[in-house]
């Protein structure tokens, strides 16, 4: 199984394209990310990119790939000095529509910017992991590695658009995210006691592909140790020791973002959803539900169901 893709089908990941746009003249635009992880690529040019927390922009060049975290609200300009006053005025980047393309005129820059939206909370360790910024610049990028022929065939599809551009785009972007949360999960791994150290231990990683393809089974530590080829007190201590949690309350998580992803994507009862994810109780899953979540099952579908029809839901 791949932990990855399940983390994020779980967590109801959505993509979409923001824009790909060639910018020729003076431009600041404003990227809201409350429930979006953001993600840019510079294609041409360089751009700055400017943030609440910091005093100065980072600059971005051609090549130049940055990911922010869920949460993280930000800026993309042309200009490297901008005032609080500038960065109020700047429109969201859905605000405006895309530049067309000037015969024979450098742009300034060429952007490919992308939202993968988490609209609720993800409960899943992981995400807590997620660097607020991260930027992989072009020269740290190997010269005929996976991640440049991907860029190279991005830049060449934003200069030269076609017929299934968009779609092109699209799964060109989904690639290269897909190739910097690997490298995010490769830095993060020396750290202890994170989930990204938790799944470069080849024991704990085999617990955690078992638990996630299957959730729904009655487990008890005996038996996941079993399974992995260890003893109930070796799961638990490589378990402690690597991820910083134990065996049964990492299933707990996921469990539950099994079941909120149940909740929105299905009409199915609560009993249903309960059995789906390994409680053979309503009660008890829904008492656990709310100590995870902080709300009832009830409660969750009901809101969640009405924020389904807002205009900035992917």
């Amino acid at each position: 199984m791949d932990i990855l893709d399940d983390i994020f089908k779980q967590a109801d990941l959505k993509r979409k394209i923001l824009n790909q746009r060639s910018i020729y003249e003076t431009l600041t635009l404003r990227f809201p990310c409350n429930r979006s992880i953001g993600f840019h690529v510079v294609t041409q040019g360089e751009t700055f990119l400017h943030l609440d927390n910091q005093k100065e922009p980072l600059q971005l060049k051609r090549g130049d790939i940055a990911l922010m975290a869920r949460g993280f609200n930000h800026y993309m300009s042309t200009e490297s000095k901008l005032s609080a006053r500038d960065l109020k005025a700047a429109p969201s980047v859905d605000a405006i529509e895309p530049i067309k393309p000037k015969k024979n005129v450098a742009p300034k820059t060429t952007l490919v910017s992308g939202a993968y939206q988490l609209w609720n909370d993800p409960l899943h360790p992981f995400f807590k992991e997620l660097p607020e910024i991260y930027v992989l610049r072009n020269e740290e990028i190997e010269s005929f590695g996976p991640i440049q022929a991907v860029l190279t065939m991005l830049s060449k599809e934003a200069a030269e658009p076609q017929m299934g551009s968009a779609i092109v785009i699209q799964n060109l972007m989904d690639i290269t995210f897909s190739f910097i949360i690997r490298k995010i999960v490769e830095n993060k791994s020396s750290k202890p006691k994170t989930w990204s150290h938790a799944v470069h231990n080849d024991s704990v990683k085999k617990a955690i592909e078992i638990l996630h393809a299957n959730v729904e089974r009655d487990w008890t530590l005996d038996d996941l140790a079993k399974e992995v080829g260890l003893s109930r007190a070796g799961l638990a201590q490589k378990f402690k020791k690597h991820l910083g949690d134990t065996p049964l309350h990492y299933l707990t998580v996921i469990r539950m973002q099994r079941a909120r992803a149940l909740l929105s994507a299905t009409n199915d009862n609560i009993e249903a959803i309960a059995e789906a994810v390994g409680y053979s109780d309503p009660f008890s899953f829904s008492k656990v539900f709310k100590r995870i979540t902080g709300m009832p099952p009830r409660e969750f579908r009901n809101k969640d169901q009405n924020e389904k029809n807002m205009a900035f839901r992917y």
